[in-house]
């Protein structure tokens, strides 16, 4: 995914505090206070032993219009429910000098199938990222849908995935799609996108399982009016 993620989890009677990454994670570690009695500390770690949650899946729509790009993604995690309730998760936004100021517009959740329900969340300062207030407590599975919009400053565009890589496994599946403007001509991705059509919409599309990457996802591509590439123009 394309940012960075540190947490802060509430636990009852006590206190737990955590640090990860989400794909759009950074650091996984996570540690105990006095709630635990004993003065254990937990240092730092895999999801699978002691970390509240596992990032498993994702879908994750591109939508490039004209000098913006809007996300939509929607992220499964794997809970435990009866270890936290909720989880404060900052998702941050690419930072690339082709592209310019991101910005959060809706994060909900919900079980699979359920219904989506609006989650709290905040911009960080200096457009950053956002932070999440996640509830946990709600399943043992949960989708989390977040859209945000940046703006691009030349005919390219690109999506964090590399964080993947701080969960120490990779995710189980992973679906992207690009839908570019009407007049890009020649795109350049950095992974086998192919093209389809979906409904009514022409796009590009990269389907992964067991998904590691080495490399954050990038598009760029000419334009039919003036033939120059993304990183030509921008230095016009």
């Amino acid at each position: 995914m394309g940012r960075t993620i540190s947490a802060t989890v509430w636990r009852a009677p006590g206190f737990i505090a955590g640090a990860f990454l989400i794909a759009l994670i950074v650091v996984l570690c996570v540690w105990a206070d006095a709630g635990y009695g004993d003065g254990r500390t937990h240092a730092q770690s895999d999801v699978s032993r002691g970390l509240p949650l596992r990032f498993d899946s994702e879908i994750v729509r591109l939508f490039i219009e004209d000098d913006s790009l809007k996300v939509e993604g929607t992220y499964r995690l794997l809970c435990r429910p009866r270890r936290v309730a909720i989880v404060s998760l900052l998702f941050p936004y690419p930072v690339d000098s082709l592209l310019g100021g991101a910005r959060t517009s809706c994060v909900k959740c919900r079980v699979p199938g359920g219904n989506w329900q609006a989650v709290s969340y905040e911009e960080l300062p200096q457009r950053m990222g956002a932070r999440w207030m996640v509830p946990l407590d709600l399943g043992d599975t949960l989708d989390v849908h977040t859209v945000y919009h940046q703006a691009i400053l030349a005919s390219y565009a690109r999506y964090i995935v590399t964080t993947t890589s701080a969960w120490g496994r990779p995710l189980r599946k992973a679906r992207f799609e690009i839908y570019l403007p009407e007049d890009a001509r020649d795109p350049q991705f950095s992974f086998p996108f192919e093209y389809q059509v979906l409904g009514d919409r022409s796009c590009y599309c990269f389907e992964a399982i067991g998904f590691m990457p080495d490399r954050d996802i990038t598009v760029s591509w000419n334009h039919a009016s003036d033939g120059r590439s993304g990183t030509e123009s921008a230095s016009h």
